[in-house]
Formats: structure tokens, sequence, C-alpha cells
């Protein structure tokens, strides 16, 4: 949902809460951050209770539910990874104060990589010498 993202301060920056795509990369995360706190993941029900869609429109493909989770109990539509168990989710109300995991894709912006701009700049030198070279012969 946009007003989770929005309210996360990502938007702006171009990103959005993580997309959890399959065991390995809950692993990963959990490798990467540890296990041991609670963090914001880009999974939310807000629109319509007991849908759970990703921030970021990809598919759902997995989940890692722990026991007994979601329950939606309170307004609870947003999930923390860490809950209880290393790697396993639970819905939370997203108005909690925690950390999250937000990821930003590769810009697409049309903006050159610098090792375009050094191809750029070494083309066009090459281009200035040739012009030099033929103006000195000719």
């Amino acid at each position: 949902d946009g007003a989770l993202v929005r309210r996360r301060g990502l938007g702006d920056l171009g990103g959005h809460l993580v997309t959890v795509n399959d065991g390995a990369e809950q692993a990963w995360l959990v490798a990467t951050f540890g296990g041991g706190s609670l963090y914001w993941i880009g999974f939310n029900d807000i629109a319509a209770e007991g849908s759970w869609v990703w921030v970021s429109g990809e598919p759902v493909t997995y989940t890692n539910w722990a026991g007994g989770e979601p329950n939606g109990s309170g307004g609870e539509d947003a999930a923390v990874t860490n809950w209880q168990v290393p790697g396993f989710w639970n819905d939370l109300w997203y108005g909690y104060s925690l950390p999250g995991i937000a990821e930003w894709a590769p810009p697409t912006s049309g903006v050159p990589e610098p090792a375009s701009l050094v191809l750029l700049g070494m083309g066009l030198t090459a281009l200035a010498g040739l012009g030099w070279l033929r103006r000195s012969r000719g």
C-alpha cells in the first residue's frame, strides 16, 4: 500500500520495503540482518483484510508465517519478519516504530553508468584527435 511506503519514507527515494520471493531470499535476509530483531517487510493486507499483497506489486509466491499467523488481531495489517523465530512472519499494526528492510530497483532513468561515460569520453577524444589529425595533414 502506498500509505505504508510513504509512512516509512521510502517512496521519495525510489525504494520500498523488501519483497521476499522464496525461502532462499528469506534465509539471506536472516543471515544479513540477523534473526533477533523485528523488521518490517513489504507485505500487507491494508486494502482488504486477509488479502495479502507486496508493496512492490510482485505476485505472492512465498509466505513464512509463524504458527497461528496472520491473525488480524486489532487491525494488524502489515508484516514483520523474525517473530519469535528467525525468519518467521507476524502481522502487526503498522503504526509501530520498527526498523524495516528496504530494497531499490536498479536505476532505469536513462542516466549513463560511469563506465558508459568513460567510453563516451574516450570516443569523443578519439573523434577530436581524428579531426586534429585531418587538419594537420590537410
